[in-house]
């Protein structure tokens, strides 16, 4: 290469652009060339230049030389499938290709399990087949047939244990829910129910952990229960299925395949006719697919970005499709569409393979990690900040298939790579990045030339004693195998990883060169696990997730790379703030919500000119670095941004130097000032806020405890922040409101002001409207119809303690139509809060039918003490509404009972009684709980009652503290004839005896004259009371004679009580009581509580107990005292 150096135009020769002339003298040569200056900074600058145009280069000769990039470092085999990428039952392609028959066949087998207690069913096929989308569908389409849908994603790990503590969470909790075991919550929440559970992505089969978890399904013996598993492994599916049916999953047919194909590639538009051309190279590509979905999905998209005949065929004659190890092998397809990846997207989506498999993704995220890594970039680019780059390239790797977006129970989405397309990404990242799971750890390979690891210890592989100690040891060994000083990102993940901080700390001491750490599932501090922390000089992110108290390191200010600092994910975290101005190229700093004093304390924060959100922020009174304008060279700030302490700033000059309207960014603002602050200055609390001008851009706005008397002119006639969508004044004393509508405040000497008139394009995006603690609110009239409040979702008005009007105001005279004509203000309205306004009488309908509300929150207002109505996970739609006094036709004007047809739960307290032709609305009404009615709780009917004119399909009633007669509890509960599953706290029994239909009832007669047991009897005799549970403050079965001689053989026929549970016990322990209970056999479980002076049961107390010869469960509770139980047997 030497020889070949270039030559001047006079024959000079150069070298390295130093050039030699052979006039020089050969001595001392040295002496006489100058020195090179060498700046490192520009030397670095150019070097990343060429870099960067070098990666398209190497990218394009990477796909026109094939290169092989799929070896890969772990060993085959069970690493594979350590963890697979949780599922949902959430449908992502709408539309199912080619499974008509697949789909029959699994609901006839449904249909033909309604008769079994436990039918399994096996789904099977290999992996990118749509085992997981078919399944989603079936689920989808089945699940109205099911009390109770479970969709869990088991992964490698069947443990029986875990999944229990995933399906207790999906499942709806019931009321009277007992605080037990997991397992024992589930049985209370499925007794009784058909249930459908779906186990996606089966690895491994443990007949004993299977079988502990199905037996949770079969203890009810209730009929038609079906689980739904879904595996790659045909031995699992044979091992687990209870049926002969066991559906096999195969390839697509050529037809559906092309079909699936088509819609990848053109999406709805049927677009073949529109490229004729493509038609015959594209049936080729579809016939290497191998009738794999997931193929298909992955080249259609890698085919739609160039509908071009020389792109497609390009794709068809490439060697990729060679590389297929047999004939499910749809990897070369998959590969394929990475190859053609821009290089920067391939890079992004490389270095994801050092998550474990089943990771959810945030966008902020991945785009943090990216940062991190720094690979965001690109000269095209330069005007976009890092952030939003890295969202464009998120979006262009879903558009092309690599991600797919879910979404949590919350409803929150999440980022997700399929199992294989992961399995792409660690092969394609092997040169460089290593993930090591503990299972094989002790096997793996372990390339020289890696730069990124990740490690993941599997609970599993702590289990006991013996496995700790072999993990600790191929731990200790990675020493000799691993150049740690090579590193430049180190990610621990695994709950039990910081059992081994002691060995990972001995390991990574070296470890000086590191970019990028992410610690999840913390227990330890920083240092222990490196403990050079203080020399990692070029760490750019640090991520620490923990449930433990951490302690950071004070070195941390000191490493001035960093540009990610996220512990929003750690409980609690001591670290001092106050320095971290030195961090000039920090963009994030993340922390919880409730931890945002780390951001206020930041000194001098406005050097931190790259960071992109500031939580909190506190003005200091004096300039000494806390002073507003710190906030002024913030550019690229973003997301919230709390502003406190506005009372210390002095004038509307140091307000203009925070420059708040050049923060395109920012989208969340709240303006506060001190409601405590000894002295208020009106005029200069106007200048400032007048002169915080947020920009345009802006979607939240909170202002609070601003003592001025005007709205500021950029929220009112000079309205500026016109894309707002969620607008709170708390605590404000303005003469004039935002233009709302037709708003009238009142000063202190009772001066009424109109505010600001609507303007054309004013709130036209507002979904969220909060008014609180404004005294000087009076009327809001809404006169006329008005589409400012179109998108309007959440109203809330707190503490407005002269307010006499809203724009839904009504008269109780006023008819239904009239007031749902006031409600089309708020077409959209789902949430509404009145809370704190005693002069405002008139309410809105509950609930409105122009658009059924979510919910709605009143207190104190008017003649309502509590309204609450909702829809309840556990329970349905529920009602709850107290009074305090006043007309009965005002109180009940505030519920529009035609729209209370779905209602399941209504709670009455101290409310008027309620007229019977408004309560028979009242058709889905399950639960009724009546509180406080100091009269009836209905109103009388005219003349002769016939019972069978009022039915109500009510089945729980709870009495608590009403003065109600017996005899119209009597006439109450005799409009309840489906009343099965409890009457709670009620003060007489004598309405019991015509309750036949009752299975569960509980007593709750503590007070003064408590009644007696005579009104059980017939019940128990007669009934179908199953469940008896009593609580007392006296023994209401003492003295009490049950049966005469002859009723005995009726009641030992009829009874089928099988639990009872009393809290004072001295009365049924007697031996007629006994005597009568031990005359049935279905009396299996007593629970007896005593008090704790009691110290053991009297002789005739356990001779009674014998004679229960039937139980087979027997407890004490609140035994204190003895260390023995309080009888000799406590099994008869």
């Amino acid at each position: 290469m030497l020889e070949s150096t270039n030559t001047s135009g006079n024959g000079q020769r150069f070298l390295c652009g130093a050039w030699l002339s052979p006039k020089a003298p050969q001595r001392n040569h040295a002496l006489q060339i100058p020195k090179l200056k060498f700046d490192r900074v520009e030397m670095s600058t150019k070097i990343r230049d060429i870099v960067e145009q070098l990666k398209p280069v190497c990218a394009m000769v990477s796909t026109i030389l094939n290169l092989e990039l799929l070896g890969s470092s772990r060993t085959p085999g069970q690493e594979a499938v350590i963890n697979r990428a949780k599922t949902t039952p959430e449908i992502i392609e709408p539309k199912l290709y080619g499974r008509d028959i697949q789909n029959q066949i699994i609901v006839d087998e449904i249909d033909k399990g309604e008769c079994r207690e436990l039918t399994v069913l096996p789904i099977v096929g290999p992996g990118g087949i749509g085992k997981t989308t078919f399944t989603q569908h079936i689920y989808e389409q089945m699940k109205s047939h099911f009390q109770v849908s479970i969709w869990v994603c088991v992964s490698f790990d069947f443990n029986a244990n875990r999944l229990t503590k995933d399906i207790v969470k999906k499942i709806p909790k019931v009321n009277n829910e007992k605080n037990c075991s997991d397992e024992e919550r589930i049985m209370q929440r499925i007794k009784g129910k058909r249930v459908l559970l779906v186990l996606d992505d089966v690895w491994t089969h443990h007949e004993n952990e299977r079988e502990k978890l199905l037996n949770l399904f079969k203890k009810d013996r209730a009929k038609g229960n079906m689980v739904i598993v879904t595996t790659r492994i045909p031995e699992v599916a044979n091992l687990v299925k209870t049926t002969e049916c066991s559906l096999e999953l195969g390839r697509l047919c050529q037809k559906d395949i092309k079909s699936f194909f088509e819609e990848c590639v053109f999406g709805d538009q049927k677009s073949w006719v529109n490229h004729p051309k493509l038609s015959e190279v594209g049936s080729k590509i579809v016939n290497k697919l191998k009738g794999s979905p997931l193929a298909a999905k992955t080249v259609g998209r890698l085919l739609r970005n160039k509908l071009t005949l020389k792109h497609w065929t390009g794709v068809l004659e490439s060697k990729e499709w060679e590389s297929e190890s047999n004939e499910n092998d749809i990897m070369p397809a998959l590969k394929l569409s990475y190859d053609h990846l821009p290089f920067h997207l391939q890079q992004c989506f490389s270095f994801c393979g050092l998550f474990p498999e089943d990771y959810e993704f945030g966008s902020k995220e991945l785009v943090h990690f990216w940062i991190g890594l720094d690979i965001l970039h690109s000269r095209d680019q330069k005007r976009k900040r890092l952030e939003d780059v890295g969202l464009c390239y998120l979006t262009d790797l879903v558009n092309h298939g690599f991600f797919k977006i879910n979404k949590k129970e919350d409803g929150h989405p999440y980022y997700g790579i399929h199992d294989l397309l992961h399995e792409l990404a660690v092969k394609v990242s092997s040169y460089e990045c290593l993930s090591i799971y503990s299972s094989s750890m002790r096997h793996i390979e372990i390339p020289p030339c890696v730069r990124h690891l990740s490690i993941t210890i599997d609970d599993t592989d702590v289990k006991d004693r013996m496995s700790f100690e072999d993990l600790d040891g191929n731990l200790r060994a990675l020493d000799k195998r691993l150049k740690v000083e090579h590193l430049r990102t180190l990610m621990l993940f695994g709950d039990y990883h910081g059992s081994f901080t002691k060995t990972l700390g001995g390991l990574f001491k070296e470890a000086t060169a590191l970019r990028v750490i992410f610690l999840s599932e913390a227990s330890y501090n920083l240092e222990d696990i490196l403990q050079n922390f203080s020399k990692l000089v070029h760490l750019r992110y640090l991520r620490i997730k923990s449930g433990y108290d951490l302690c950071l390191p004070n070195a941390l200010v000191r490493l001035y790379h960093l540009e990610v600092v996220d512990l929003q994910n750690v409980v609690h975290c001591v670290f001092s703030t106050k320095h971290m101005r030195n961090l000039v190229k920090l963009r994030h700093f993340l922390v919880p919500e409730e931890k945002l004093q780390f951001h206020s304390d930041i000194y001098g924060v406005g050097k931190l000119k790259f960071l992109q959100e500031l939580g909190l922020f506190r003005v200091g009174k004096e300039s000494n670095g806390y002073e507003l304008s710190q906030l002024g060279p913030l550019a690229e700030i973003g997301g919230s941004l709390h502003i406190y302490n506005l009372e210390n700033v002095q004038t509307k000059e140091e307000a203009n130097e925070s420059k708040l309207l050049h923060k395109n960014h920012l989208r969340r603002l709240v303006l506060g000032w001190n409601v405590r602050r000894p002295n208020k200055d009106p005029v200069k609390e106007q200048n400032v806020l007048g002169s915080l001008v947020p920009h345009s851009n802006l979607e939240e706005l909170y202002i609070s405890g601003h003592g001025g008397t005007k709205c500021p002119k950029w929220l009112c006639e000079n309205l500026s922040v016109k894309c707002l969508e969620t607008l709170c004044l708390d605590g404000v004393c303005w003469r004039n409101l935002p233009p709302l509508g037709e708003i009238w405040t009142v000063d202190e000497l009772g001066k009424e002001y109109q505010g600001c008139s609507i303007t054309p394009a004013g709130f036209d995006n507002l979904k969220t409207l909060r008014l609180s603690g404004i005294s000087s609110l009076k009327r809001w009239v809404g006169n006329g119809p008005c589409s400012l409040f179109s998108h309007l979702e959440v109203l809330v008005i707190r503490g407005c303690s002269e307010l006499i009007e809203l724009p839904f105001s009504h008269p109780p005279t006023c008819c239904e139509a009239q007031r749902e004509e006031k409600m089309s203000w708020f077409p959209r309205l789902e949430k509404l809060v009145i809370a704190d306004c005693p002069k405002l009488e008139s309410l809105p309908p509950i609930p409105w039918r122009t658009h059924a509300p979510r919910s709605a929150d009143i207190k104190q207002t008017g003649s309502v003490e509590h309204l609450l109505y909702g829809y309840y996970e556990e329970s349905g739609l529920r009602l709850s509404i107290e009074g305090k006094g006043g007309r009965a036709d005002v109180l009940w004007s505030v519920l529009n009972f035609s729209n209370l047809t779905d209602l399941r739960e209504l709670c009455m307290k101290k409310m008027p009684p309620l007229p019977l032709d408004d309560f028979q609305v009242l058709t889905s009404l399950k639960r009724i709980e009546i509180k406080g009615v100091s009269s009836s709780v209905l109103l009388p009917v005219e003349g002769d009652l016939c019972h069978g004119a009022y039915q109500f399909p009510v089945e729980e009633v709870e009495i608590r503290r009403c003065e109600t007669i017996w005899k119209e509890l009597t006439l109450l509960l005799s409009f309840f004839p489906n009343l099965s599953s409890g009457v709670k706290h009620v003060e007489t029994m004598q309405a019991f005896s015509n309750l036949t239909s009752l299975t569960r009832l509980d007593l709750d007669t503590q007070g003064e004259g408590g009644p007696r047991a005579e009104g059980l009897w017939p019940l128990l005799a007669n009934g179908s009371l199953t469940s008896l549970n009593i609580r007392a403050d006296s023994d209401l079965f003492l003295g009490s004679h049950p049966a005469r001689p002859h009723d005995k053989e009726v009641f030992s026929r009829s009874c089928k009580l099988f639990h009872l549970n009393i809290n004072i016990c001295s009365g049924v322990l007697a031996g007629p009581i006994c005597s009568l209970l031990s005359s049935t056999s279905t009396l299996t479980k007593l629970d007896l509580r005593f008090d704790a002076e009691v110290e053991h049961l009297t002789e005739e107390q356990e001779e009674a107990l014998q004679l229960l010869t039937s139980l087979q469960e027997l407890f004490f509770f609140r035994w204190r005292q003895a260390a023995a139980p309080p009888c000799r047997a406590t099994q008869p």
